[in-house]
């Protein structure tokens, strides 16, 4: 059982959080995009003392990717994953697969969704730990 002393108070305004934030990524799925760098930083509320204030509004799409590929009036069809891919997001909140390099589904938009949840109860199990592991960088040799 998890000590009072970690736990933080959860205003109820959050009870939606879930359910309009879930809509908000419903959306992005449904076009056939990921975000792939879900993250508090990418979230915000509409104008307080608003009826938008209920609404998440999710930012910063320059890690996003299409999963799904339609082409004139065919069907549409899933994108073959990649076996291997470089680290794409934020290292706190992405999940096992991204970590190890796995090609990014619905499920990593997910798991970075509950790490954010988590996350509003008190600090990630990880959060303290400072030592970053080892992603190569690319070096140019010549001037790009």
């Amino acid at each position: 059982m998890l000590s009072n002393r970690f736990m933080t108070y959860v205003p109820p305004e959050f009870d939606c959080f879930l359910l309009y934030e879930r809509k908000g990524r419903g959306t992005l799925f449904q076009i056939g995009f990921l975000h792939r760098d879900l993250k508090p930083g990418n979230l915000a509320v509409g104008p307080i003392g608003t009826p938008q204030f209920r609404l998440i509004h999710i930012f910063d799409f320059g890690l996003a990717r299409q999963y799904v590929i339609t082409s004139g009036g065919e069907r549409p069809k899933l994108r073959r994953p990649r076996p291997r891919v470089h680290f794409r997001g934020t290292l706190r909140y992405c999940s096992i697969n991204c970590q190890q390099k796995g090609e990014q589904g619905r499920d990593d938009d997910l798991w970075c969704f509950l790490y954010m949840l988590a996350e509003l109860r008190g600090p990630l199990p990880w959060a303290s730990i400072r030592q970053v592991p080892h992603f190569p960088t690319l070096h140019c040799p010549k001037k790009c």
